[in-house]
């Protein structure tokens, strides 16, 4: 029989597990179970813009490639591809520093059809100086805040970040929104199933499809982090000069995927960023 741990996800049990069978003593089982009360994030989904490493200007925004609104006007398709299926990134920038550049959200004139949203922000994982008390430093670069039912933007922001020897750069995604509840008619909450059953109808044995409705619950926080590198490590995003999409939601850039027109419709919602070098 499946064992359920009400908001554990399946690779949180499983990593449990293992951990569990490998502790033999009682400081390692403190180990796990402090790891199991930790706030572990999500890995950050990047979509890579092809075709944007060509660019000139990555300090402004891409109007000809991208219009800030998603709306029709792009000359044909423009192709993304995840960040982690690129072959690899730009050496050169190890050890030195790179510039970042935070566009804002994407599609930018649709921020009032942003209402789930409380607060989105981009951070840097940055390495301290030696001797330090700890080995990095969490520094908050953008955010993006509810003021009057309206999302307000930071202006776009441009700074230098420093790459360390390893040719690692790491980002943080930090999203307050509110959680989507699908509700049946009934007024119940979908089980994990989503078989879309009332508990009322559950209750009285009554079966047979049960039409459900989004609807906006708590405001809770989700945390998205990852480590871009200039190498080709398979499993990693990778990081070179372009620009990229980054998803304030999980599984929405996991595949390579064109548009055009409605892009908000087809890849959710986004943070547009750029890279390049620092001569």
């Amino acid at each position: 029989m499946a064992v359920s741990v009400p908001g554990w996800r399946r690779r949180d049990v499983l990593r449990a597990g293992l951990l569990t069978a490998s502790a033999g003593s009682a400081a390692r089982l403190s180990a796990v179970s402090e790891w199991l009360t930790a706030d572990v994030p999500d890995p950050l989904e990047l979509a890579f813009v092809l075709g944007s490493a060509e660019l000139e200007d990555l300090d402004s925004w891409p109007h000809d490639l991208l219009p800030e609104d998603g709306s029709e006007g792009v000359a044909g398709a423009v192709d993304l591809i995840p960040a982690v299926a690129l072959d690899g990134g730009d050496p050169e920038l190890a050890g030195g520093s790179v510039r970042l550049t935070v566009h804002g959200l994407y599609p930018r004139l649709r921020r009032r059809e942003w209402p789930d949203f409380r607060r989105i922000s981009l951070s840097a994982i940055l390495p301290t100086p030696a001797g330090a008390p700890e080995e990095t430093v969490r520094v908050e670069l953008w955010s993006s805040s509810r003021t009057g039912g309206v999302l307000n933007e930071a202006s776009s922001l441009a700074c230098e970040l420093p790459i360390g020897a390893d040719g690692v750069l790491t980002l943080d995604l930090e999203v307050e929104q509110r959680r989507r509840l699908l509700l049946g008619v009934a007024g119940s909450v979908e089980g994990p199933g989503g078989d879309g059953a009332s508990a009322s109808s559950a209750a009285s044995g009554v079966g047979g499809p049960v039409d459900s409705r989004p609807v906006l619950g708590e405001w809770g926080v989700d945390r998205f982090r990852s480590a871009l590198t200039v190498d080709g490590w398979r499993a990693q995003p990778k990081l070179t000069r372009g620009l990229y999409l980054l998803s304030v939601a999980p599984h929405s850039l996991r595949s390579p995927r064109s548009i055009s027109a409605g892009p908000l419709a087809r890849i959710g919602r986004c943070l547009l960023i750029a890279f390049e070098s620092v001569d």
